[in-house]
C-alpha cells in the first residue's frame, strides 16, 4: 500500500512542531531570568565593604570608593563618599539656614556621564565607622529607562555598548557635581577611580539559551512553513504535495521573524520594553505585508495555478514563470537583493546598538518601490503563467476485450484441400 503525499509530510510535521514548542520554552526560560534579574532588589549597602578601590592611595586621602566587584545596571553600585574631604570648601562657608544643605552629584562611566545620581548632606556623618568614619556609603540605582526611545533610554545604551559588544566590559567610576537643569561635564578632580570596575552588560549563558531557543523555534517556525502553504502560493494538496514558494509571503515571513528576534534580545539583554519598535521597523512590516496580501489576492484570481509545483526556493522566488518555463528575472532580483541587504543593516543595529534600527527614509521608499514593481510584473506573470511542471499521467489504454469461446465454436469447418486428378498432370 502507497503512503499519501500528507501521510508522508505528517512525521516532518511533528518534528517542526517539537522544534518550535521546544524553543519557545527556552525562550521562556531565558526572559523569566531576565525579569527577575531586572525585578530584583539590590542589597543594601550600609556599612564599608571590605574590598574596596579608592580615588587615592589610601581611605582618609580619598574622595569616592567603590566596592570591588562585578555589578550590573539593574542591581546598581555600592559608592562612598568621604564627606569632610569632599565638601572641605562648602564646609567652610557657614551655612546661612537651619536645614540641612545638600549636593547631587552625578556618577560618571570612563569620563561619560550617566543618568545615576546620588543626594549628599554636606554637613552630614556619613554611615561609615572607625576609619571609615564620615563617609556616606550608598548603593546607587543605575537600572535603565523601560522607554527605549525615551533621553535616558538612549544615554543608557551608548554606555552599555562601549566599543563593542560583550558580556562585560571595564569602566572607570568618578562622580561630579550636577548642575540643576543640566550634567556635569566632568568630573570632579581626584574624584576619579584609581583602577576599573567590571560592568556586566549581559549573562552570556542568559543570552545563549534564548539564543539557542530562538533559532530552535525560527526553525521550527520554517519546517513547518516549509510542509504548509504558509510560504507558498497554495496549500499542498495529494495531487500537488509541493506548489512554488511565494516572494510576497516568503518576505512577510522574513521581517516577521527578524522584528521578533530583534525585540526579544533587546528585552534579554536591557529588559527595555516600551518603545522599542520604531516607525521604521513597523514601515517595513506594513510594505511587506502589503506585498503578501497583494500578491495573495492576485494568484487567489488564477485557479489554474493551483497545479503548478516548485522548482526550489529560491528559483520559485527568483523567476517569472514556473514549471520548464521559469525564468530569473530582474524585479524578482531586485527585491529579493534590497529584502537581504535592509535584513542586514537591522541585525547589526541590534548588535550593535541594542536598539531596532530607524530606517532611512529613501531606504524606505526604495523598499516600498521594489515592493510596488513585483507586484505591477506579477499581473502578467499570472496569465502567462500555465501548468507545465504538473502534468496529469495518461491513463493506460483499455485492453482488448477477448474473443467470446461461443463464437470460437460457431465459425464452419475448414475446408479440406483438393487434391488434383492425376490425367491434369
Amino acid at each position: 500500500m502507497t503512503e499519501s503525499p500528507k501521510e508522508k509530510r505528517k512525521p516532518w510535521d511533528q518534528f517542526g512542531l517539537a522544534l518550535l514548542t521546544f524553543g519557545c520554552l527556552m525562550l521562556l526560560g531565558a526572559l523569566w531570568k531576565t525579569i527577575d534579574q531586572v525585578t530584583e532588589k539590590p542589597s543594601p549597602c550600609r556599612e564599608p565593604p571590605t574590598d574596596v578601590i579608592f580615588s587615592g592611595a589610601a581611605a582618609k586621602d580619598s574622595l569616592i570608593a567603590v566596592k570591588n566587584e562585578a555589578f550590573r545596571l539593574g542591581g546598581g553600585l555600592c559608592i562612598g563618599v568621604n564627606l569632610p574631604q569632599y565638601f572641605k570648601a562648602q564646609r567652610e562657608l557657614p551655612n546661612p539656614g537651619t536645614q540641612t544643605r545638600t549636593q547631587t552629584v552625578q556618577i560618571f562611566f570612563d569620563d561619560a556621564p550617566t543618568p545615576a545620581k546620588l543626594p549628599l548632606a554636606i554637613d552630614g556623618t556619613g554611615n561609615g565607622k572607625g576609619d571609615w568614619a564620615g563617609w556616606s556609603w550608598q548603593r546607587v540605582a543605575m537600572r535603565p529607562a523601560a522607554v527605549a526611545d525615551s533621553e535616558l533610554g538612549k544615554r543608557w545604551r551608548t554606555l552599555i555598548t562601549g566599543a563593542s559588544l560583550a558580556p562585560s566590559r571595564d569602566v572607570w567610576i568618578g562622580v561630579g557635581d550636577k548642575p540643576a537643569n543640566a550634567n556635569a561635564a566632568v568630573p570632579r578632580s581626584g574624584a576619579v577611580m584609581a583602577a576599573s570596575v567590571t560592568l556586566l552588560v549581559f549573562d552570556w549563558w542568559i543570552a545563549g539559551i534564548g539564543a539557542v531557543g530562538l533559532l530552535l523555534a525560527a526553525g521550527g517556525a520554517v519546517r513547518l512553513c516549509w510542509q504548509t502553504g504558509l510560504l507558498r502560493n497554495s496549500a499542498p494538496t495529494d495531487a500537488n504535495p509541493k506548489p512554488p514558494f511565494s516572494l510576497g509571503r516568503v518576505q512577510m515571513a522574513f521581517w516577521l521573524l527578524l522584528s521578533i528576534a530583534g525585540f526579544l534580545a533587546i528585552w534579554l539583554i536591557t529588559g527595555m520594553l516600551t518603545g522599542t519598535i520604531t516607525s521604521g521597523v513597523l514601515t517595513l512590516l506594513g510594505i511587506s505585508a502589503g506585498s503578501g496580501l497583494a500578491a495573495r489576492l492576485i494568484d487567489a484570481g488564477e485557479p489554474d495555478r493551483q497545479s503548478i509545483a516548485s522548482n526550489g526556493f529560491w528559483r520559485d522566488i527568483l523567476s517569472e514563470n514556473h514549471g520548464d518555463g521559469h525564468t530569473i528575472v530582474l524585479h524578482r532580483l531586485q527585491m529579493v537583493a534590497w529584502t537581504i541587504i535592509l535584513g542586514m543593516v537591522f541585525l547589526w543595529s541590534v548588535a550593535s546598538s541594542f536598539a531596532l534600527p530607524d530606517f532611512d527614509p529613501n531606504l524606505l521608499l526604495l523598499m516600498g518601490i521594489s515592493s510596488g514593481t513585483y507586484l505591477g510584473f506579477k499581473f502578467p506573470e499570472a496569465k502567462n503563467t500555465s501548468p507545465q511542471h504538473v502534468t496529469a499521467q495518461p491513463a493506460p489504454a483499455p485492453a482488448p476485450a477477448p474473443a467470446p469461446a461461443d463464437a470460437a465454436r460457431s465459425l464452419p469447418p475448414a475446408a479440406p484441400a483438393q487434391t488434383p486428378p492425376a490425367d491434369a498432370v
